[in-house]
């Protein structure tokens, strides 16, 4: 008889440790979307060069960058790169350095961007129109490609990637950010 309360002790602790297993990965281990979002964008320095032909014209731009990590645990991310983009063209990019946004808080971060725009952009008419009307369009892309780590043994995929329009203003150097939007990108293994 204390041979089968034995067993019975050990499968009834065994399906206890299983409910208990399931109700946290359910709940407080649940995984939920990491959160990305440009919060401004400034113009440090911009750079007219009229001694080449086409003039070109270079800037350097520093963005503010915030990703809200609701998980209990951390948002690891590699190493990623901003792209400032006109009407598909690179005009410059950053690097965003790897990191880790601690669960449940927001993390901010600064991202430095240098662009240069190349004598075939300054040939564009399209580009020569925007610029003589004052307001360049661009996108800025920014791409982060992380991980939830849950105790060491599943480390579920997030990529986040922020795509923001916005106008570069050129007769007073800023920038006019017009709509945000952000996404998440769950990797199954």
């Amino acid at each position: 008889m204390s041979k089968k309360v034995c067993i019975i002790s050990c499968c009834s602790v065994l399906v206890v440790l299983v409910v208990v297993c399931v109700v946290l990965s359910q709940t407080v281990f649940k995984v939920r979307n990491p959160d990305a979002h440009m919060l401004s964008a400034t113009i440090n320095s911009m750079q007219f060069n009229t001694s080449e032909n086409p003039p070109t014209v270079s800037a350097t731009v520093t963005a503010d960058l915030s990703i809200r990590n609701p998980n209990i645990l951390d948002y690891r991310y590699k190493n990623g790169y901003a792209y400032a983009i006109y009407r598909g063209r690179i005009l410059g990019e950053g690097e965003v350095p790897g990191g880790m946004s601690p669960g449940k808080k927001t993390l901010c971060m600064n991202l430095t961007m240098d662009t240069h725009t190349d004598h075939q952009l300054m040939l564009d008419p399209d580009f020569l129109a925007d610029f003589t009307t004052g307001a360049v369009p661009v996108t800025a892309y920014t791409k982060l490609d992380g991980w939830v780590n849950l105790l060491g043994v599943f480390k579920p995929r997030y990529d986040l990637s922020i795509n923001c329009s916005m106008n570069v203003v050129v007769f007073n150097k800023t920038i006019q950010t017009g709509s945000c939007l952000s996404t998440v990108r769950y990797h199954r293994h």
